[in-house]
């Protein structure tokens, strides 16, 4: 039911009034329905490291620390396939080229690039007063 990784997370359904199966249904919208605020959010991967937030959104790599004097800053910006699964390497530990078949690294590769290029369309269109 559920996929991915999630480190550090624990679920314990005993106190709760209803059993984990009643939330079957919200949780197979949350993960798989097109308009669901998951599916419309874009990919992104945070990590905590000693030099603040790491974040991984779409095609690009930002740190937030309070020491920075903006609060953030682009580290990087992948914009190839090869270049994107590098940051996932270097910056996260993950190497989803040895996970994920040749299908299933282009297919979510396509995703992040098309997801990076509507935020990109998204920001640059002109603002209409109404």
């Amino acid at each position: 039911l559920l996929e991915g990784l999630c480190l550090d997370l624990s679920l314990s359904a005993t106190s709760s009034c209803q059993p984990l199966v009643s939330f079957v249904p919200r949780l197979e919208h949350f993960w798989t329905s097109p308009e669901s605020a998951y599916m419309r959010g874009g990919i992104a991967i945070h990590r905590k490291s000693p030099e603040g937030l790491l974040t991984l959104r779409g095609c690009t790599l930002r740190r937030r620390h309070p020491s920075l004097a903006a609060g953030s800053e682009v580290v990087a910006s992948a914009w190839t396939r090869e270049e994107w699964f590098a940051l996932l390497q270097h910056h996260f530990s993950l190497n989803l080229e040895d996970e994920l078949t040749t299908v299933e690294q282009e297919l979510l590769w396509d995703r992040v690039l098309h997801d990076s290029m509507a935020f990109l369309t998204r920001m640059s269109a002109p603002v209409v007063a109404a």
